[in-house]
């Protein structure tokens, strides 16, 4: 998803850029460079890695998160 997005729920799993408000947002994938992301609450699903550790599924590139409070 790319652009600017408003919504009560977001589920993204693949690649996300832009200026992003939710109220819950559960995020896996990649959050690329410059994203903006305000939400009132912030899920990160856990899989496992290679080894069988647990990994969070998520890569962040430098972006902003405001997590808590009003979306």
């Amino acid at each position: 998803m790319r652009g600017r997005i408003e919504v009560d729920d977001l589920d993204s799993a693949g690649q996300l850029r832009g200026e992003v408000r939710a109220r819950r947002a559960r995020l896996a994938g990649r959050v690329e460079d410059g994203t903006v992301i305000q939400a009132e609450s912030l899920d990160v699903p856990l899989g496992e890695d290679a080894g069988g550790a647990l990994a969070a599924g998520l890569v962040l590139g430098r972006c902003t998160l405001h997590v808590g409070g009003e979306a």
